[in-house]
């Protein structure tokens, strides 16, 4: 039987944290904040590439205020309307051409964290739409959130439960 992540009353189980740190025991190797940070300051040259911005992908989301919506035309037809907060800005024939316009309002993530990963990880967390950084120099991940323990972070703890590790039973906002 998979542990439970939460037991009554929404607190944290031993259990399921655990099972979560043994499974990515192996899959988080070493937090690199300052080292990846400076890096990424220091940029490179065509003589020596080193760490670019360019190659953090996921690093921009849509904020949650911009929307893509369905909506029928004057004539009855559907179509997809990008909003944002609280005003219509476009009207767009498909969903893909609404989206594709909603990136015009994408942001910079905040990015708190950079841990080295393995190459596992980084495929799951890349689907999972976090900031993941590749190079010839290893595979980062960019978290976005901090002042808790990976183990109990929503991202890795979706993780967990998507591979069967614990029970998904409660677990609100996961990936």
């Amino acid at each position: 039987m998979k542990p439970k992540f939460y037991r009554n009353g929404g607190a944290v189980s031993a259990e399921g944290l655990k099972a979560v740190s043994d499974f990515l025991r192996n899959d988080i190797l070493a937090g690199q904040t300052l080292l990846v940070n400076a890096l990424l300051a220091n940029g490179g040259s065509s003589e020596r590439p080193s760490f670019c911005w360019d190659d953090v992908a996921n690093a921009y989301a849509v904020p949650e205020h911009v929307i893509v919506a369905e909506s029928l035309d004057d004539d009855g037809n559907t179509v997809f309307q990008l909003e944002v907060g609280e005003f219509i800005q476009s009207f767009h024939e498909t969903e893909e051409d609404a989206r594709q316009a909603s990136l015009d309002y994408e942001e910079p993530r905040d990015i708190f964290e950079w841990w080295l990963v393995s190459d596992w990880l980084a495929d799951k967390l890349y689907r999972a739409d976090e900031p993941v950084l590749r190079n010839a120099y290893g595979t980062w991940w960019g978290r976005t959130t901090t002042g808790q323990d990976l183990h109990i972070d929503h991202v890795i703890v979706g993780i967990a439960a998507q591979h069967g590790v614990i029970d998904a039973e409660n677990l609100e906002g996961a990936a």
